[in-house]
């Protein structure tokens, strides 16, 4: 049944020097409060924004039944690695 799920791979080359400029800017002040910000944190906003822009990246096809479904509200989930193993946790609600 996997086989029938649409899948989606995409590649392209961007310039980050702005983003990287961006995070370094911001690198003091998160710094003063005790949080870092890594580029993941940008990629997390960029995913949400993309679902809002372009409302097909959030859906949902049922095989059965043929149909798609467009979701008005997304959640994101992002692996991390930790001692105790793979650990998912997820943001509700993002947008």
């Amino acid at each position: 049944k996997t086989l029938q799920v649409p899948h989606m791979v995409y590649s392209d080359k961007v310039d980050m020097s702005a983003l990287r400029q961006c995070r370094l800017d911001m690198r003091e002040m998160a710094e003063r409060k005790g949080v870092s910000i890594s580029y993941l944190s940008f990629a997390v906003k960029a995913c949400s924004l993309a679902m809002m822009e372009i409302p097909i990246l959030n859906s949902s096809i049922d095989t059965e039944e043929m149909t798609l479904t467009l979701h008005a509200s997304h959640h994101i989930g992002v692996a991390i690695d930790s001692p105790k193993g793979l650990v998912v946790p997820v943001i509700r609600n993002y947008q």
